[in-house]
């Protein structure tokens, strides 16, 4: 797999962890791109893209708090 854009980092708010990144893919269309979930090691055993299976938290975009 080539190297892919990161577009952003999905965190935990109240763990205060990083789950996943999510990358962009090239597709056969020109100018288009399929975003694809790279999960990143340390985040937990259970894999859940909106929600943290530790604490119950809805996981956000990092950079985004409130």
């Amino acid at each position: 797999m080539p190297d892919l854009e990161r577009e952003t980092t999905v965190w935990c708010p109240g763990c205060r962890i990083d789950k996943y990144e999510v990358l962009r893919q090239p597709t056969e269309q020109e100018g288009a791109c399929e975003h694809v979930r790279k999960w990143l090691p340390g985040n937990g055993g259970e894999r859940h893209h909106l929600v943290c299976a530790a604490c119950g938290t809805n996981l956000e975009r990092k950079g985004e708090e409130k």
